[in-house]
């Protein structure tokens, strides 16, 4: 085996580190903290902007109903004038009361075949049902009989805002269910299930209620200014 005469000497190995990324300049440090934080400002009062103008919108809706009072907002859509209480008529709570002493008189066999109340006579009723509570939220209460249909109206105490409640009343096994078909409330028409759970807060603080009242009759009919009972009974205790 021939070997060479001057053979090379063997390569040193050089170890080296690896090369170490040059460090950002201190002033582009400083812009990308400063566009970070103009663009995170932004973002935040964006937001902020955003959550007011909800905010002030949905206080423009809720005071437009009248069921809570909102500094300036609810005068300006209702006036600051204060709401007078309720007027009774006498004479028809008197009328009533005799019909409804009629009824209480009945034994457990005696009906009466039919029986009647006017307008007048179920609005004064309603009305002094309302002034046993001194804080009833509705007055000025009114109760419009139209064909198989009623129209109730009044004014919150505490906003001045008119209320308008249609509907219609039906019978079985003596007990009356009233079917709320609109309500408005101030300016906003307000959903059916909402102005039903309204509506039956604000009569439960009466003894009264929107379903399972007692009406001693086996059948009611609705007609302009009048209810017409038919095959009265005694009212249950």
């Amino acid at each position: 085996m021939d070997n060479p005469a001057n053979p090379e000497p063997p390569q040193p190995i050089v170890l080296t580190s690896p090369t170490t990324p040059p460090l950002p300049e201190k002033g582009s440090t400083r812009s990308f903290l400063a566009t970070f934080s103009l663009l995170f400002s932004g973002w935040l009062i964006g937001n902020l902007i955003l959550v007011a103008i909800l905010s002030a919108g949905a206080s423009f809706v809720v005071s437009s109903t009248g069921l809570v009072k909102i500094p300036l907002l609810t005068d300006y859509f209702f006036g600051s004038a204060q709401v007078q209480g309720e007027v009774l008529d006498k004479n028809s709570l008197r009328s009533a009361q005799e019909k409804i002493d009629q009824m209480t008189a009945l034994n457990e066999n005696q009906t009466i075949r039919a029986l009647s109340l006017t307008e007048s006579e179920i609005n004064s009723v309603l009305k002094e049902q309302f002034q046993r509570d001194p804080n009833f939220p509705i007055v000025n209460s009114h109760l419009d009989l139209k064909e198989n249909e009623f129209i109730f109206t009044g004014t919150l105490y505490t906003t001045g805002a008119p209320v308008e409640i249609r509907g219609r009343i039906s019978v079985s096994n003596l007990l009356g269910e009233i079917e709320i078909t609109k309500s408005k409330f101030g300016k906003v028409e307000i959903p059916l299930f909402l102005a039903t759970n309204l509506i039956d807060s604000a009569l439960s603080r009466v003894g009264l209620g929107l379903s399972g009242s007692q009406i001693p009759a086996r059948n009611i009919w609705v007609y302009e200014e009048e209810v017409f009972l038919e095959d009265v009974v005694r009212p249950r205790d």
